[in-house]
């Protein structure tokens, strides 16, 4: 490894994984999948510090294995999505924290995706009451945007046919859905010739201060 990643668990687990990909050819491995966990975000209170804390701390984890991706030549054939298995309240408890809620958003970045844009459908109101009826009590959202919406364009970027039994494997509830809502390849990725000319590696915003602390991580795709 030729970057310093800034430790912790999560920090070893992605500099595992940029180990791992060197060894691709010797373990005969045309595409690999990998899953890293980073905990800490149920704030059920004390979110500002909370937050500040896990988003200084992954913002540097991603810039070290970004830093290392690019060094390997790997950065435009690797995507990274992340997800969550529910989102938080948009209003505070009396806790100064958050608590489980719904719709939720995610966001994914690599070499290949177009990055900088927003995805989904943005709610006209957070008040509950609202004319469209996706705004719950507390700021809780009801999802428009199905969860295998960015999945299904990046088993398409992987290699599995858009539609067919394969597909069906890979995300069984994707029919399940109207196709306009779910993304597909060219809506996630850039163009195989136009990679000719890199994108730069994406540079973490700078971390929050308890005057301005984020709520949720940056999304891409919302309700």
């Amino acid at each position: 490894v030729n970057t310093n990643f800034p430790g912790g668990s999560t920090s070893n687990e992605f500099e595992m994984v940029t180990r791992i990909m060197q060894t691709r050819e010797d373990r005969g491995s045309k595409r690999d999948i990998f899953f890293v966990e980073d905990g800490g975000y149920d704030t059920h209170s004390n979110v500002d510090a909370n937050l500040i804390n896990r988003f200084s701390n992954i913002n540097g984890v991603i810039q070290a294995f970004v830093d290392e991706l690019v060094h390997l030549g790997l950065w435009e054939s690797t995507v990274v999505l992340q997800f969550s298995e529910f989102a938080r309240t948009l209003d505070p408890n009396t806790g100064e924290g958050t608590d489980h809620a719904w719709g939720g958003q995610h966001f994914m970045f690599g070499g290949s995706v177009k990055g900088g844009h927003v995805l989904g459908r943005y709610p006209s109101d957070f008040e509950q009451g609202d004319a469209e009826r996706l705004a719950l009590s507390r700021g809780r959202m009801v999802p428009t945007t199905p969860w295998d919406a960015m999945w299904k364009g990046t088993a398409e970027w992987f290699g599995i046919p858009a539609t067919g039994p394969e597909m069906d494997k890979v995300l069984p509830m994707h029919k399940n859905f109207p196709q306009n809502i779910l993304y597909n390849e060219t809506s996630l990725f850039r163009d195989p010739d136009d990679l000719s000319a890199p994108t730069a590696a994406p540079v973490p915003t700078q971390s929050p201060t308890s005057s301005a602390a984020p709520t949720s991580p940056t999304g891409a795709l919302f309700p």
